[in-house]
């Protein structure tokens, strides 16, 4: 049983950080004719056919309400319809990586850029992901998983109990140090449910 569970966890971690890994400044797009890198002149999509470059989202678009600089974005995803683009920024290592920060929603059309996570303390954002529908944004803060709603930013606690020992939707230094394990919820395909995994570090 004890092997069991170590294959099937590194199965798991495998996958999840599958899409960690190619989404460090470039990202192909969903039809796999071009792809997306960071610059500093904002956030390009490339042809590799043709070579050429079209600015999705400019610095200025990158640059918060009374701001004088864009976001440094580390990594981004697009919504589902690809309307909106998830941003992570001002991150923070945790253990080996930079895992830990602020998520921004862009929506280039309107031209609007919201900080997700109102209340929250800054820089504590984890693995923010949108909903199959493109709805929602989850996200881990402080140990416990988070649902906000991307139109009204209505947030919903969805664990209370996360603590430095009680660990929801993340994992700790052993389980990245020893299987790679950083991501630790998904939506399912449906997006009416989270599962989510829960590591109690007391023992």
């Amino acid at each position: 049983m004890r092997h069991f569970f170590k294959y099937v966890l590194i199965i798991i971690c495998a996958a999840g950080q599958q899409s960690v890994a190619q989404n460090r400044g470039i990202n192909w797009t969903a039809d796999g004719t071009g792809y997306y890198s960071i610059q500093e002149s904002g956030i390009l999509r490339h042809d590799p056919k043709s070579d050429a470059q079209t600015v999705v989202a400019s610095k200025e678009l990158l640059t918060p309400a009374g701001a004088n600089a864009p976001l440094v974005v580390q990594s981004f995803d697009y919504s589902p319809n690809n309307s909106s683009m998830l941003l992570f920024a001002n991150t923070a290592r945790v253990w080996r990586y930079k895992t830990r920060g602020d998520y921004w929603l862009l929506t280039p059309a309107s031209k609007q850029l919201k900080k997700l996570g109102n209340g929250l303390p800054s820089q504590s954002l984890m693995f923010a992901k949108f909903s199959p529908d493109g709805k929602y944004v989850a996200y881990v803060s402080q140990n416990n998983l988070y649902l906000e709603d991307v139109n009204t930013g209505l947030i919903r606690k969805l664990t209370s109990d996360g603590s430095r020992k009680l660990i929801n939707g993340t994992f700790d230094w052993v389980y990245e140090e020893e299987f790679g394990c950083r991501d630790g919820f998904r939506f399912s395909p449906d997006g009416r449910q989270i599962a989510f995994w829960q590591v109690d570090a007391t023992r």
